[in-house]
This record gives structure tokens, C-alpha cells and sequence, in this order.
């Protein structure tokens, strides 16, 4: 997740973007979504393939002040891409953008999913 803010924004916008993190990060203990990490997720997991991303930006202002925070989600697990569209469901809630990154007839795709039904369960 990439959170980028302008240190101008007025304190009532800051709560509001405060507040929507602690729902985030709320979320992801319960499940939703993935881990907080530090550098990108390219860096991280640069030999695994992006199945899904989810893209949001929240922008306001306040007596002539902005700020804008903006959050990637990159879905690398099959089990929330293709298995099921857990990822998407839970992005579109959130009121992010998804974007499916892999078609379901490409290599990466089969790759993908044989390595999920390898996986002992």
C-alpha cells in the first residue's frame, strides 16, 4: 500500500484520511486484503506473477488546503483471484478501481492455478 500525503491539508480532511486508514489497516487483520509491506509490491515479489490490482485515491480539501492519499492492492494469491473473486468483491467495496491483470487463458493464468490445486490443503 502506497499512501502519499500533503502536509497542507486541514485537520478535519486528516481525520477523515486517519480514520479511513485505521478501517484499512482494520481490515487487514480480519483478512481483508493483504499485509502491510514496506517498498513496493514489485520489489517485494518480483518473481510472482500479478493476478488482480485494486487502485484507490481519496482527494479533499479544506479552507484552500488539500491532500490526497492514494492505496495500491496487488493480488498475487489465485485462491482470491480465481478461485473465487474475493479480491475483486472486497475492492469494489472498499470503492477502489479493479483491474483484472492476467487473462484466464494465458500461461500465467494456468501456471496460476495448477499451483493452487498443488498446494496441500
Amino acid at each position: 500500500m502506497e499512501v502519499r500525503l500533503n502536509d497542507d491539508a486541514g485537520l478535519e480532511f486528516w481525520e477523515t484520511i486517519e480514520a479511513e486508514r485505521k478501517a484499512s489497516l482494520e481490515g487487514l487483520e480480519k483478512g481483508i486484503g493483504g499485509t502491510p509491506i514496506k517498498g513496493t509490491c514489485a520489489e517485494n515479489f518480483g518473481d510472482r506473477v500479478v493476478l488482480g490490482e485494486c487502485t484507490m485515491e481519496k482527494s479533499g480539501s479544506s479552507t484552500a488546503r488539500t491532500g490526497t492519499m492514494n492505496m495500491h492492492i496487488a493480488e498475487y494469491t489465485f485462491a482470491r483471484v480465481g478461485a473465487s473473486d474475493q479480491g475483486m468483491q472486497e475492492c469494489l467495496k472498499l470503492k477502489g478501481q479493479w483491474k483484472a491483470t492476467v487473462s484466464r487463458g494465458s500461461p500465467e493464468w494456468a501456471k496460476a492455478k495448477a499451483e493452487h490445486e498443488n498446494v496441500p490443503k
